[in-house]
């Protein structure tokens, strides 16, 4: 896969039986649809969950970031932001491929 932000190829890591796309050039994360739910989920911590709900549900943030292109659909990505400090805007397929967190993001 090809990372949304720098365009070098991404590596295969496992994380907790995820298996999440890293890029070791800019250290960005992509987990595909459902992954950063499934690794949430395994928390077992009710807080989390709710986070993880306001970033799928909240609409879109400004931001002067760049939209970038999922790297699966080749579609514009949505930029959502936690409503926590310090704020993280994230990117999000509109079509449900994944979730783009920036190296230092997650």
């Amino acid at each position: 896969m090809i990372c949304p932000v720098c365009k070098s190829d991404m590596i295969v890591v496992e994380y907790h039986k995820i298996e999440l796309d890293y890029c070791t050039v800019c250290k960005g994360v992509w987990f595909d649809g459902g992954e950063f739910e499934l690794l949430l989920d395994s928390s077992g911590l009710e807080k989390v969950k709710r986070f993880v709900d306001n970033i799928l549900n909240s609409p879109e943030a400004a931001s002067t970031e760049k939209k970038r292109k999922c790297p699966i659909c080749g579609s514009k990505m949505q930029k959502t932001a936690t409503d926590q400090q310090p704020r993280i805007i994230i990117d999000m397929c509109r079509h449900g491929h994944g979730l783009w967190f920036d190296g230092g993001e997650l």
